[in-house]
């Protein structure tokens, strides 16, 4: 589990800068909430990605979920 921390941190680094700096490429009128949409399942991602690395603070499942969410939003 050790070894996959460091792909865990820059997959989850990797996710922030792409939903905080990324743009969809259109302008059409359907771009804007695209993007919008994308944000939803892209902070999802990252919670997920989060939790294996809060774990090792020894809260319980739950807060450990509840802290990976606050700390991706």
């Amino acid at each position: 589990a050790r070894r996959s921390t460091p792909l865990l941190v820059a997959g989850a680094a990797g996710l922030l800068l792409l939903v905080v700096f990324g743009q969809f490429p259109t302008h059409d009128r359907w771009g804007p909430d695209l993007a919008d949409a994308a944000h939803g399942p892209a902070f999802a991602i990252l919670t997920l990605l989060l939790v294996p690395l809060l774990r090792p603070l020894g809260l319980g499942r739950l807060a450990t979920i509840l802290l990976a969410a606050a700390v991706a939003g």
